[in-house]
């Protein structure tokens, strides 16, 4: 079956307070191009969801982190940080903390995993009974800046990290190009979580329209919002 014709890009972010449900732990990432929006999926009722957004460069991906940034920087129960390498975010204003340099990423990741651990000590996530992220406990947000090109040595902490991840309120969000390969000490993660491909238009690659495909949904057709003025 075809895909749906979007509209040329020009729809404008609705009412940011909207893009945010903290009983279904979604954010609203974009136009379906029927008056609905698609949703990201940062947790479930069992915790926090990882997610892989892949995306050639042009094709939107700046666009839809910055949004997903700037929403979850104004929600006090997300905390959004991120490894980046290239540095291309060094400066973004909706980043807690972001660690660009070797020096600076191990220690994100090693304080992230010790706050993980900790909460699952404590059982203070409260999991099992239903995960919700508060302004005490917030989920933490962790974008992994082109994750197939981190090195080993940071790779097997993201792995110790992931195994937390879900249990201690931690979101892992990795980006890559297409036809990277997410490394195979954590693919097996990553696919238990949400999957979002930008430049899949209708007619081949389009600047900010692709699919996202959630952990208990299948693919949606989306466009993501112009930014406001």
């Amino acid at each position: 079956m075809a895909r749906p014709e979007l509209e040329p890009i020009n729809s404008i972010r609705p009412d940011p307070h909207t893009f945010f449900d903290r009983t279904a732990g979604t954010i609203a990432i974009g136009d379906r191009g029927n008056g609905t929006a698609a949703q990201l999926e940062l947790y479930g009722p069992e915790g926090a969801l990882p997610c892989r957004i892949t995306g050639a460069p042009g094709t939107g991906v700046e666009l839809l982190l910055n949004h997903l940034w700037a929403t979850e920087a104004a929600i006090a129960v997300v905390r959004p940080l991120a490894v980046d390498l290239t540095g291309a975010h060094h400066e973004n204003p909706h980043l807690r903390w972001v660690a660009c340099t070797e020096d600076e990423a191990p220690t994100l990741l090693s304080d992230i995993f010790c706050a993980a651990h900790t909460r699952i000590e404590r059982g203070s996530t409260g999991a099992t009974l239903g995960y919700l992220p508060t302004s005490d406990q917030p989920l933490i947000s962790l974008t992994l800046i082109r994750l197939s090109h981190l090195g080993d040595h940071l790779l097997d902490r993201v792995k110790a990290l992931s195994q937390l991840a879900r249990r201690g309120g931690v979101s892992l969000r990795a980006t890559d190009h297409p036809g990277d390969l997410p490394p195979t000490t954590v693919n097996s993660y990553f696919e238990t979580g949400s999957r979002i491909e930008l430049g899949d238009g209708p007619h081949g690659a389009r600047r900010c329209t692709g699919r996202v495909r959630g952990p208990f949904s299948g693919p949606v057709q989306f466009r993501t919002w112009q930014p406001t003025a």
